[in-house]
């Protein structure tokens, strides 16, 4: 009787998560590429072949790089939860799935974009720093 009345429980939030898990989704598949793109005409005018006004100019346009980043996790954190999501109707339907599909499922876009958030400040906080130099050098 127990294993019935939670599998109706696992059957009550399955459907009441299905509507939010398909608009996160379709949300993550516009958000992700719309922030590459945006990472992409942030760096449309960057200097070619010239590695000190590269640097000068990932200082100048840091707030877009990093906003192009945000973008982008925005995309993959909603992937973390449709990952949840799939894992959550497939262990209903197949008892026997292992953990390590979740962890890996919602960890690894999690991870994924608080890495590169953190990694392009770094970024930009380097080039602010060089850009500051008196001597800048190839």
């Amino acid at each position: 009787m127990q294993h019935n009345h939670e599998d109706r429980e696992l059957a009550r939030r399955e459907q009441e998560l299905a509507t939010p898990a398909a608009l996160a989704a379709i949300a993550s598949a516009v958000i992700i590429p719309t922030g590459f793109i945006y990472g992409q005409v942030a760096l449309g005018d960057a200097p070619v072949d010239n590695n000190p006004a590269l640097l000068r100019f990932v200082a100048e346009n840091g707030t877009n790089f990093i906003a192009a980043s945000i973008v982008r996790a925005i995309g993959f954190a909603l992937l973390a939860f449709v990952a949840y999501y799939l894992y959550m109707v497939t262990k209903r339907r197949k008892p026997d799935l292992v953990k390590v599909v979740l962890v890996f499922g919602v960890v690894g876009p999690l991870l994924f974009a608080v890495v590169s958030v953190v990694q392009t400040i770094l970024v930009v906080v380097d080039a602010n720093v060089y850009a500051e130099l008196a001597t800048q050098t190839i």
